[in-house]
């Protein structure tokens, strides 16, 4: 998904904060050691642990559009995306994420695998669409229709054998279809929509996905983004905790 207006403005405000203290550090090159040294600037500044975080994701995005485009390698870039945040007090935990942590989140994976374009389209449909981990471990092909021009999940049976029809934002859609055409799979209705991956950026030939490997997927891409407690059920509050906005 594009980035707001607001998250982008979020972004070079963060981002020219980090510009302007990394004339004053010694580090030679943008690296582990150089974000970590910035964490521990921000610490010292006193900021609260939200806005460091917040901070933390922007430089990642930055070192991973780098990377993307070969300004530096792989290795330094994943190392140093690596860089934890610091740890969240008080009522933070199990709240929805903000709106530029959220993109953080939909930009973790690798868009160049096949894995990544995987866990892009499960992240999406998480956030904007409020499955449960156990309704997207359940989806099939079949249940992707297009009703009046728009993309749906039709008749999906939820909670308390509630029956609800979902409308697809364009954005997640793509992301979708983009993991349908990378695996290269046979779109028979049945089929489950979401499959396990082998080493090698493989597919488990017959082998679901499961709502626990959701739940660990989740749990994964938090911590890349300093949010190393975040679980399927926040991505649920972040929708509506967007839609207010």
């Amino acid at each position: 998904a594009d980035k707001s207006p607001g998250t982008a403005r979020k972004y070079a405000e963060r981002l020219a904060h980090f510009a302007g203290w990394l004339v004053t550090y010694d580090g030679a090159q943008l690296d582990k050691l150089t974000l970590a040294a910035y964490r521990r600037a921000l610490v010292a500044e006193g900021k609260a642990a939200s806005t460091i975080n917040g901070h933390l994701v922007a430089v990642r995005a930055v070192i991973r559009e780098a990377a993307d485009m070969g300004l530096m390698d792989d290795r330094t870039a994943e190392r140093a995306a690596a860089v934890k945040g610091v740890k969240e007090h008080g009522e933070r935990a199990g709240n929805g994420l903000e709106q530029d942590e959220a993109q953080a989140l939909l930009d973790a994976p690798d868009k160049k695998t096949v894995r990544g374009k995987r866990d892009r389209a499960i992240l999406a449909l998480l956030l904007f669409c409020g499955l449960r981990r156990q309704e997207l471990a359940s989806l099939t092909i079949g249940d992707l229709q297009m009703r009046e021009g728009h993309h749906v999940i039709a008749d999906m049976l939820g909670k308390g054998g509630r029956v609800r029809t979902i409308k697809l934002p364009v954005a997640v859609w793509r992301a979708v279809d983009a993991w349908l055409t990378a695996s290269d799979r046979n779109r028979e209705p049945a089929a489950l929509l979401f499959v396990a991956m082998r080493r090698g950026d493989r597919l488990a030939q017959g082998a679901s996905l499961t709502a626990q490997a959701i739940y660990k997927l989740v749990n994964e891409y938090g911590a890349a983004i300093g949010r190393p407690e975040l679980a399927p059920h926040d991505l649920r509050r972040t929708m509506a905790k967007l839609a207010r906005t």
